[in-house]
């Protein structure tokens, strides 16, 4: 099995690199791949993402692209990149893996699922949410991609959650992230219309469980 990585950053190369040196010190599957994305008008990330490449040419890649209207586009890029993975998990430049073996650990928590339909949860990253949430490659197919193209920053995840509740498939991986040193959200704007625009949505989260549950490779009574 495979797990590919899709680490979104920008405007902060020294972060990037201190997290992918963390986070990759702790791999311990031969076929994990971590993709660096990055905006093309941003150099200092392109330059600290290639530089990182080199000294893991294997399994640290770099997709420079143009910048894209929200944050949930740039995560999605691995489904193009890697559509052979079994397992997708998203990460930023703020939020290293400090698991040793997080990625053999995931990838087992996957197998759990009948079907191969299913997200894998970590430790929480606060009172509310997990700190890690990685789809597999059937669920991704089913859904249309890692996460809803629809908001420029957050509620994306929770879109997925609420999904992944209502289907109830989420298997549980002994995994942390570290959570001590994220940063300020970038280019968060009217939070609350787009938490209103998120709770009227319900309907349509709704409709979309219902999809994956109804779906004939979907096997649960």
């Amino acid at each position: 099995m495979k797990l590919a990585q899709s680490l979104a950053t920008r405007g902060r190369p020294q972060k990037l690199i201190e997290n992918v040196k963390i986070t990759v010190s702790h791999w311990t599957d031969p076929n994990t791949v971590l993709w660096i994305m990055a905006d093309e008008d941003d150099r200092p990330t392109i330059e600290a993402a290639r530089a990182l490449s080199k000294q893991i040419p294997q399994n640290v890649r770099v997709s420079v692209e143009p910048r894209e209207d929200v944050l949930a586009a740039k995560w999605n890029r691995i489904v193009k990149l890697e559509p052979d993975a079994d397992l997708y998990v998203v990460d930023a430049d703020d939020t290293s893996f400090i698991t040793p073996g997080y990625d053999s650990k995931l990838l087992d928590a996957a197998k759990r699922f009948p079907d191969g339909i299913g997200l894998v949860y970590g430790h929480m990253a606060n009172a509310s949410f997990t700190g890690i949430e990685a789809p597999t490659r059937k669920f991704v197919e089913k859904f249309g991609g890692i996460f809803p193209e629809y908001f420029p920053y957050w509620f994306c995840d929770h879109w997925v959650d609420d999904i992944a509740k209502l289907i109830d498939r989420i298997s549980f991986a002994e995994v942390r992230t570290d959570q001590s040193n994220v940063g300020m959200t970038q280019e968060m704007r009217e939070p609350g219309w787009w938490a209103t625009w998120f709770d009227c949505a319900y309907l349509f989260r709704r409709r979309q469980a219902h999809a994956i549950g109804n779906d004939p490779d979907f096997k649960e009574p």
